[in-house]
């Protein structure tokens, strides 16, 4: 008996002792188990304030920074393409909190100089040059680029081989040739459309390159799509007073001219106002900025036939966009081209149905 009862009490002993190291291996699991979840707590905790901090950096870094001053020249506010381009210009810096100065250089090299020289003074902290004069800048466009001023350019495109090389951060604006060259390819699709294969030509055109291209492209539009071009003359011009002075002088001049091409609106429109005036609305005119009053003269179905168009507003719209990035840190392509187009008696065509008419 007594052996079976010490039996028992073993036996009751050790049922005891597993019991008890089931329930500490249950608590160690169950501490286990719990300090991994505290853990992947934590970790999903930290990474949800990592997460939120990134959004925020990237929050920072998509926000265009306030307070900036943008200062700006334009040739002539007397342009209704300048008008465009500088209420597109408030508008951007409206939607940024910026504040943009224009000055209007009155078509004067020295003036324009002056101008962004004392924007520069007045603490800038971009500037936008829409310029005739870009050679007559470099000095101001130094002393820019060494105060880590960004400069950009709206009209010319190509500053390679030039004192301004590496100076200009941003070059936005429409190929001068390659807009030209539209015009022509327009004018030769309305001279075959009349079985017509030669033309009369006077350009009104400027000293400055790229107003020259201009010209060049109109021409080579008309000679590769079919027209032989006799060329009566190229005129130097400027303003609507002048292409009307030098239309008259052409009309005379040349009574068998055929075909007027201004480069800008005013030279176009003062060309037109030629015609008028001499009964010779037998020449057709073919203008260049798509401005108001050549839309109005294109509809009329007269001798106005078309304009080549270019978007100052999206050229302004690039160019905010641009100087944002590079606040930003951002890189920038530093030659943005805005393609050109041709206003005519079907309405705004794109420069790729332009090319397309036979």
């Amino acid at each position: 008996m007594g052996t079976v009862v010490s039996c028992s009490k073993k036996e009751e002993k050790a049922e005891d002792t597993k019991e008890t190291e089931k329930a500490e291996e249950t608590e160690k699991a169950e501490e286990t188990e719990k300090a991994e979840e505290t853990e992947k707590a934590e970790e999903t905790e930290k990474a949800k304030e990592t997460e939120k901090a990134e959004e925020t950096e990237a929050e920072k870094e998509e926000a265009p920074a306030e307070g900036k001053k943008v200062g700006v020249t334009v040739v002539s506010m007397n342009f209704p393409y300048f008008v465009r381009m500088e209420e597109q210009l408030q508008i951007e810096a409206e939607k940024r909190g910026w504040e943009v100065t224009l000055v209007d250089v009155e078509m004067d090299a020295s003036k324009e100089l002056n101008a962004l020289q004392d924007l520069i003074n007045s603490g800038a902290d971009a500037l936008i040059s829409s310029s005739w004069f870009y050679d007559a800048l470099v000095d101001v466009f130094e002393d820019a680029y060494s105060k880590g001023i960004p400069v950009l350019a709206i009209s010319r495109l190509d500053f390679s081989d030039s004192p301004l090389e590496g100076l200009v951060s941003v070059a936005i604006g429409t190929d001068h040739y390659d807009a030209g060259y539209l015009g022509g390819k327009y004018a030769a699709y309305r001279l075959k459309e009349e079985g017509r294969d030669s033309a009369n030509v006077v350009t009104f055109t400027g000293s400055t390159e790229f107003l020259q291209d201009r010209a060049k492209g109109f021409i080579a539009g008309l000679e590769e799509n079919g027209i032989t071009v006799d060329l009566k003359n190229e005129y130097d011009t400027g303003t609507r007073e002048e292409g009307m002075q030098n239309g008259e002088d052409a009309l005379t001049a040349y009574p068998d001219v055929e075909l007027f091409y201004g480069v800008s609106a005013q030279a176009s429109l003062g060309a037109y106002d030629a015609t008028v005036g001499a009964n010779r609305e037998d020449v057709w005119v073919v203008g260049y900025d798509g401005e108001d009053e050549e839309v109005e003269k294109i509809n009329e179905g007269g001798n106005y036939i078309g304009s080549v168009t270019q978007a100052p507003a999206d050229e302004a719209t690039a160019a905010m966009q641009a100087i944002e990035d590079i606040f930003a840190g951002k890189e920038v392509e530093e030659v943005m081209v805005i393609p050109g187009g041709v206003y005519c008696k079907d309405g705004q065509l794109t420069g790729a149905e332009v090319l397309a008419l036979d």
